[in-house]
């Protein structure tokens, strides 16, 4: 295994603290939320169902990700690529599946602004489209995952960049799975 340069060594640390700030923002869109559940103009919202399918789909990507990251250090190329090509498609139809539930909130009379809207459901709305900007930037960092591993740019012992994606990948869908649970019970 080869030495990491001093670069290499601070992108996990790095990694880790951006992790840490994207947690502490949506801490405070939750505190936020939790608050202003108090007030007399709340309105208890329907949950979307869809938002469950894409809960289902960020985390078959995960779980993909990682199969292609296990195939990848043993050395097998084709197999890791079909796995990581997976998780991208499924975190692209994650993203799809969002939009499919906005579609279900906007069905159901809920806006994001507007005389129609209620601070319950622009809440929602913030919460689900401040986690998709995130997931943007994890779906770029999968292209390049993507692109890499075909290209076989991954051998065993030089997978950095692959390893700091599934780092953040992963925090993705946990975040999700936390967002969508706090939505669904806490209405």
């Amino acid at each position: 295994m080869r030495e990491l340069t001093q670069a290499q060594r601070q992108k996990k640390p790095l990694l880790y603290a951006g992790m840490v700030s994207i947690f502490m923002f949506f801490s405070g869109l939750t505190s936020g939320y939790l608050v202003r559940m108090a007030g007399r103009d709340w309105q208890r919202i329907p949950f979307p169902p869809q938002l469950f399918v894409s809960s289902s789909l960020i985390l078959l990507s995960s779980v993909s990700l990682q199969l292609a990251y296990a195939a990848l250090k043993r050395g097998r190329d084709m197999r890791g690529g079909l796995y990581v090509t997976a998780a991208l498609f499924l975190g692209l139809g994650f993203m799809y599946s969002q939009f499919l539930g906005f579609a279900q909130l906007i069905r159901s009379g809920i806006y994001f602004t507007g005389a129609q809207s209620n601070i319950a459901g622009s809440f929602m709305y913030v919460l689900v489209v401040a986690h998709l900007a995130h997931v943007v930037g994890g779906i770029i960092a999968l292209t390049f995952i993507t692109i890499k591993t075909w290209r076989h740019q991954y051998e065993p012992g030089k997978t950095l960049g692959f390893e700091l994606g599934l780092l953040f990948w992963h925090f993705l869908a946990g975040l999700w799975m936390f967002l969508c649970l706090f939505l669904y019970f806490v209405r």
